[in-house]
């Protein structure tokens, strides 16, 4: 019997984690899919997803050839099913007012929409901190659009799960030079980049393109 219910425990589990993936209006696996991943009888995976719509953790539309579809969805009770109490992100180091702002808002947004502990910690480097979320150390990442779709390129794995209005998450990217005489890219002169900041490496390589420079690496 402890067994039973333990199996079911981690099905109701596995589901749940699964359906707080899923968006609205999308195609759920079908029960022989959840099979292949979870590895239980197709009534234990059935009574776990009625046991998640029965306590209005899902709601879920079948239309036939086309499967079934989640249309709605309770994030609260699915990361309370998930055993999810508390989520760590990170996010760049908070050297402006702007990210400071940024950081509380999301901190506070997501404490009071999810009623959850939800921490952050801070790091330099889009790569840096995509990384540690593939590692398993932190929960999610905040960094640019373009940084994210970079490396979504080459990844598979990352999914933008929000996006914030143009300019929130910086304003603009200026050149800076060490003689105040200069005020363009020219050939013979050492530039800075840092190739753990995927926006800061990709603008540095288009601003320089057809000069011959030399890469120096920095912390940016």
């Amino acid at each position: 019997m402890n067994s039973l219910k333990t199996k079911n425990a981690h099905t109701i589990e596995h589901l749940a984690k699964y359906f707080i993936t899923v968006e609205i209006g999308d195609r759920i696996n079908t029960v022989t899919q959840f099979q292949d991943v979870i590895d239980v009888a197709r009534g234990t995976i059935q009574n776990s997803i009625k046991y998640l719509i029965n306590e209005e953790a899902i709601t879920l539309k079948a239309q036939g050839q086309l499967g079934t579809s989640l249309i709605n969805k309770d994030m609260i009770k699915l990361l309370n099913f998930a055993g999810i109490h508390n989520l760590i992100g990170v996010m760049p180091l908070p050297y402006s007012k702007v990210y400071e702002g940024l950081s509380t808002g999301i901190l506070q947004s997501m404490n009071n929409n999810l009623n959850i502990d939800v921490n952050m910690a801070y790091m330099r480097g889009a790569e840096n901190r995509i990384n540690m979320i593939l590692n398993g150390r932190y929960d999610f990442a905040v960094v640019s659009k373009f940084a994210a779709l970079e490396y979504k390129k080459h990844n598979e794995f990352i999914e933008i799960i929000t996006e914030f209005r143009p300019g929130s998450f910086l304003s603009n990217h200026v050149l800076m030079f060490s003689d105040r005489n200069n005020s363009h890219i020219k050939d013979g002169m050492k530039i800075g980049i840092d190739n753990s900041s995927i926006d800061q490496a990709s603008l540095t390589r288009a601003v320089c393109s057809g000069y011959d420079v030399e890469f120096i690496e920095v912390n940016y």
